[in-house]
């Protein structure tokens, strides 16, 4: 039986860092909800951006712009790609996001993003695999293995998709691309692969670690 999330996981940004191998034990969920938190000690790059005011869960809390009681409910901005990717306000919120818990929120984030790039440039194949890796920490919040397993394979691919196409390039947007590689297929390859011999997940969430931060 999957782990309810409390209140306090819903609804509270304010979390110690849970590394996901505390979430299961021998492949089954234990009764400690996790709050989807990867880094809480991460150095913010959009602090003038407060968080919203809930970590939404699809079918447990209001959706957060359809619904008027949503925490972004009626809020547009406009999506700029002008300035260069690293410095853009979107991306930069939505690493932050990612980092502490906001999984669905940091992947609407970089959506708009990803479809500005196009699906088959070296940027976007990048940023829809920042979305796949949210999709799949998302999942494994719910409590839907399969769910990560099909999203976190699917990061680890398209990120392998990218070094292929620029090999000699050590940074995407900012981001070392091999450590996070090793990063997704240390925490997912055991969800795909049974022979991979590890605990479900060897370790915490992957970081997404900018070069000016890191």
């Amino acid at each position: 039986m999957r782990p309810e999330p409390s209140e306090r996981d819903n609804y509270c940004h304010v979390a110690d860092e849970v590394p996901l191998r505390n979430y299961f034990q021998e492949g089954n969920a234990v009764s400690k909800p996790w709050d989807g938190v990867v880094w809480a000690e991460a150095g913010r790059l959009c602090p003038e951006r407060p968080f919203p005011a809930y970590r939404h869960i699809p079918g447990q809390t209001p959706h957060p712009t359809k619904d008027t009681r949503g925490h972004s409910f009626s809020n547009t901005r406009q999506l700029t790609t002008e300035a260069p990717w690293e410095t853009c306000e979107a991306y930069r919120c939505g690493i932050d996001l990612y980092h502490h818990g906001y999984l669905w929120e940091s992947h609407e984030a970089w959506e708009p993003l990803w479809r500005v790039a196009g699906r088959h440039t070296l940027e976007g194949i990048f940023l829809q695999a920042l979305i796949r890796n949210s999709a799949a920490l998302l999942k494994l919040r719910d409590g839907n293995l399969r769910g990560t397993a099909h999203h976190g394979r699917a990061a680890w691919r398209l990120l392998r998709q990218a070094v292929q196409i620029k090999h000699a390039q050590r940074l995407v947007l900012g981001v070392e691309i091999m450590p996070l590689i090793t990063a997704i297929e240390s925490c997912y390859r055991p969800f795909w692969d049974p022979q991979a011999g590890a605990s479900p997940v060897p370790g915490a969430a992957p970081r997404i670690c900018v070069n000016s931060v890191c």
